[in-house]
């Protein structure tokens, strides 16, 4: 067996957000900033 599964505590998960959670937002504040600011500009120079 490659992966073995076992079940999360609640410390364990609470690290995995604490791990994660940073993460997701800065890729959506990216996707953001990319979205509102950026592809507009790349629009008006077409």
């Amino acid at each position: 067996l490659i992966f073995q599964i076992t079940p999360l505590n609640v410390t364990q998960w609470l690290m995995v957000l604490k791990i994660s959670l940073p993460v997701i937002l800065m890729d959506e504040t990216l996707k953001f900033v990319a979205r509102n600011y950026l592809e507009p500009v790349l629009s008006s120079e077409l």
